[in-house]
């Protein structure tokens, strides 16, 4: 039992200097000088003829914010970063067809540009001004299925996007 004690320190000694040696360290966001512990999210402006699309990837990305939790959620003039974006482009793809001229499947494109600024400084912490996302969605026969799957594919969309922005952003560090 004594030598599995000692092999037991001997090991986690030599596993931390091995990590210590090479330079890995744990660390998180709130250790940081001039740390973000708070951002904000602007209504985004929508450059597109697809109403409300602003709302949908605004709200998409506080709400990113809210679940994950690692940074403060407030308002602009509470924030030590605002993040701004505008919806650049929308755009489809048909991808299947069921006739000569019957879509059944269409590929959405959406195209956007955020970026993420230090309120104190104006410097620019985070950027994508070509951010591009696509997903696919099945046609209906009446119409009213057509704009629902497509609605639905959107709200997919802008969850995606503020994932990807939230992850890039918090890993920059």
């Amino acid at each position: 039992m004594r030598i599995y004690n000692i092999l037991c320190i001997c090991f986690f000694t030599m596993l931390f200097l091995f990590f210590y040696s090479c330079g890995y360290h744990f660390s998180d966001i709130a250790g940081r000088e001039n740390e973000i512990r708070s951002v904000a999210v602007e209504l985004f402006s929508n450059e597109t003829s697809e109403p409300t699309l602003e709302f949908l990837f605004t709200r998409a990305l506080r709400d990113e914010f809210i679940k994950k939790g690692n940074i403060e959620l407030t308002s602009v003039d509470k924030a030590d970063a605002v993040f701004k974006g505008r919806v650049i482009n929308i755009y489809t793809v048909d991808v299947a067809h069921t006739g000569v001229e019957q879509t059944s499947e269409t590929r959405i494109f959406v195209v956007l540009d955020v970026k993420c600024e230090d309120v104190r400084t104006g410097k620019v912490l985070w950027q994508d001004n070509q951010l591009t996302f696509y997903e696919e969605y099945k046609r209906g026969a009446e119409a009213s299925v057509s704009y629902n799957r497509r609605r639905a594919a959107l709200e997919y969309l802008a969850r995606q996007v503020a994932e990807r922005i939230y992850d890039r952003f918090t890993n920059r560090f």
